[in-house]
């Protein structure tokens, strides 16, 4: 491995950060692994950094950290120690304590019924206080049926039963274990999930990504925190309106669940807090899919405002890292590859439910069925804030291990977002996507068995269709129709609910991944959006004419194919490009020693026209000089001091609307002169455009004239006296 290797030659002598045996500085190069792996995916493919060798400031910063964490490791081991036979002990006396007693005991604390929140006279937080008093998260627990507490006891084959008591659990005529008392089910499959932790350590330790992944093996193995802190108060809310949408859709996903061993029961309230303590469920509620049928959702953002915090409330889902390989990343991919090469599509199938869960988290992710019985969910859940990060780390080394499997013979290359993956080969090789797939097999990936894609010259990604020979992506048919449906009645007048809005909003956000030019055209719609009252999910709001506008637009270019070209622009354009504005004076535009100013005409700032609409022009005014010097077809760069201009255009649409206005025109000009525009900003302190904008000039000579856009004429001047021609 090149990075032992590099450890024992460029690390040794050097501080904590050295050592001369790797072994021994296993913790550190494994934590610089993980670190240097995120940095690795975290950027787009083409600008990825070089992983060999070591960085050694990098390596002695984490080697210090490490030892300072080794060292209280060590002292808390010490004194944990001196209790661990306490704890085992208490162990085997609660499994005992439930095998003698055939009646359920309710939970300590206020637990509300079905019908949802009751709480205690005393308010107090539903989570413990105080962690320290917990066992630890991966201890050893006792064993369901005899009680005792050992690693190595097995009790899928135990046959033995709690000292001087009957045991709580027994086997039934086929071999199931359930519970004594009555024979119901018990809940033990948390660790049987879809992917293989041992599939996934053989094929990370032979690529020597071994190190980079160890908490995925660990969460595989024993199941994954998902950040659901420990819960003492039972709630379980009512399920939302929604769920009675369809309530055979709804039984029929539980059901489901429970079938496959992803979710136990049912069971009652006293049975749940029986076999996990106090739990807390999140309401259910039906989505529609695409193809007209209904999903089902737990809402675990619920309550929004109450007396006691929702599940997703806890979670901070950004320490949750994953890769995400969006639009730009495979536009770069394609990119990059020869020319000719061919790509290839394959999902996974329910995702997430392949990922299982510590048992400790059990008590967050109970289901409120719609029959009243209690269902534990075993598997990460959908809507669940850590879902994604969980799911995309092992999304993220199953595509590291394709990588490290194909790179130096084949060269195939891949980007996923969730659960899509694109590969791309170069034209010389003649694998196949079963090959590609084969090399996941020992790891139990779940991948979709219909709703994948041979090489070929097309493939489907992000629900775009990219041909990867001619450079063209295109919105598919059925997805135009559809959204051509949803814009329809935002044509004309009328009321309209804010799921209505959000719906197609979200549509028409997604297109402009790919459109940009269609991007100023929402804005209207995103000012209507925050007009709504996201308390009342109900009310009718009345159409504005500007949204009506918006509509048409979007109608007309969804009535004929929606095609756009993301073909590699020319070279980058030799000369970079500095802009600036200020309200006090007017527009600065530099380039090398080449400088033209544009002073504003007194009034300007009449109609809403703000710093946001000058920065947004001076920007435009560095593309007219670009263009006059040659930059049609190439990769224009340009440098702003102005955040929210940068923003704005890279979000496709800006708030005010006159800026807005300047936008149309910017994407217009990149679309027509056929060159790509990227911004990049400068402090306002090392900007040369910085003087001219306030009236102090450079020496130097100027830049070429252009035409100045009608819509800007009457409000500014260029300082040469140059008269200002319509376009």
């Amino acid at each position: 491995m090149i990075m032992i290797t590099s450890l024992g030659e460029s690390g040794k002598d050097k501080g904590s950060g050295g050592h001369k045996d790797p072994v021994k500085n296993w913790p550190t190069l494994a934590e610089y692994v993980d670190n240097i792996r995120k940095k690795i995916y975290l950027r787009p493919v083409g600008s990825r950094i070089k992983p060999f060798g070591i960085r050694d400031k990098l390596f002695r910063s984490i080697s210090d950290n490490v030892q300072k964490r080794t060292a209280a490791a060590e002292l808390s081991a010490t004194i944990q120690s001196a209790s661990a036979a306490a704890v085992a002990a208490a162990q085997a006396a609660i499994h005992a304590q439930l095998a003698s007693s055939s009646s359920k005991q309710s939970s300590s604390g206020a637990a509300s019924g079905s019908g949802g929140g009751g709480s205690s006279s005393k308010k107090s937080k539903p989570f413990r206080s105080d962690p320290s008093s917990q066992p630890a998260r991966r201890g050893v627990t006792g064993c369901i049926i005899c009680g005792v507490v050992d690693v190595n006891h097995k009790y899928k084959s135990c046959t033995g039963s709690p000292k001087g008591h009957d045991a709580h659990a027994k086997r039934d005529k086929d071999g199931n274990i359930v519970r004594r008392s009555d024979g119901s089910t018990i809940c033990h499959q948390f660790n049987l999930t879809g992917c293989k932790h041992e599939g996934f350590k053989t094929l990370l330790e032979h690529h020597n990504l071994l190190s980079a992944f160890l908490e995925l093996v660990e969460g595989l193995e024993n199941g994954f925190n998902f950040g659901i802190p420990p819960i003492t108060v039972t709630r379980t809310p009512p399920n939302h309106k929604s769920a009675t949408s369809d309530l055979k859709t709804l039984n029929s996903a539980i059901e489901k669940e429970i079938g496959l061993g992803r979710a136990c029961g049912p069971y009652t309230k006293e049975e749940v807090e029986d076999l996990i303590g106090p739990f807390q469920t999140s309401p259910l509620g039906l989505v529609p899919k695409p193809n007209g049928k209904w999903r089902m959702v737990q809402d675990f953002s619920y309550p929004r405002k109450g007396d006691y915090p929702a599940i997703n409330n806890y979670i901070a889902s950004d320490e949750f890292v994953c890769a995400w390989h969006g639009y730009w990343d495979f536009v770069d991919l394609a990119r990059f590859m020869p020319p000719g090469s061919l790509a290839a599509m394959a999902d996974a199938s329910e995702a997430f439910r392949a990922v299982g869960t510590a048992k400790d988290q059990w008590p967050g992710l109970v289901i409120l069925a719609p029959s009243g019985w209690l269902i534990i969910d075993t598997r990460l859940p959908f809507g669940l804030a850590s879902a994604t990060g969980v799911w995309g780390s092992v999304a993220d080394a199953t595509l590291a291990i394709i990588h490290a499997h194909f790179d130096t013979e084949v060269g195939l290359r891949a980007v996923k977002w969730v659960d899509d993956f694109v590969f791309m080969k170069p034209p010389s090789s003649d694998l196949l996507l079963n090959d590609v797939l084969a090399v996941t097999e020992p790891l139990g990936f779940p991948w979709h068995p219909e709703k994948r894609s041979e090489f070929a010259s097309e493939v489907r990604y992000l629900g775009f269709e990219f041909n990867v020979h001619t450079f063209v992506v295109r919105l598919p048919e059925d997805k135009a129709a559809k959204y051509r449906e949803r814009v329809v009645p935002f044509t004309k007048s009328g009321h309209v609910r804010l799921k209505d809005v959000e719906r197609v909003f979200g549509c028409l956000q997604h297109i402009v991944i790919m459109a940009r030019d269609l991007g100023p055209h929402l804005a209207d719609f995103a000012e209507f959006l925050g007009v709504f009252d996201r308390d009342d999910l109900f009310q009718h709001r009345f159409i504005p004419a500007r949204v009506q506008d918006e509509a048409k637009v979007w109608l007309k270019a969804l009535g004929s194919p929606l095609r756009r070209s993301f073909a590699a622009p020319g070279p980058p354009f030799p000369r970079d490009i500095f802009v600036d504005a200020s309200t006090e004076w007017g527009i600065g535009i530099t380039s090398g020693d080449r400088w033209a100013a544009f002073k504003f005409r007194p009034g300007w700032q009449q109609e809403s026209r703000q710093i946001l609409w000058a920065e947004a022009v001076a920007l435009e005014f560095g593309l007219l000089v670009a263009i006059e010097m040659g930059g049609a077809g190439h990769s224009i760069l340009i440098h702003s001091d102005n955040q929210g201009v940068i923003g704005a255009f890279r979000f496709g649409r800006c708030r005010g609307r006159q800026a807005n206005t300047v936008l149309k025109r910017i994407v217009n000009l990149e679309r027509a002169h056929k060159f790509e525009l990227r911004i990049k900003y400068v402090p306002t302190a090392v900007n040369p455009a910085d003087g001219p904008s306030r009236g102090e000039f450079p020496s130097g000579p100027m830049l070429p004239t252009f035409n100045i856009p009608a819509p800007v004429q009457p409000f500014l001047d260029d300082v040469r006296g140059a008269q200002p021609s319509a376009q």
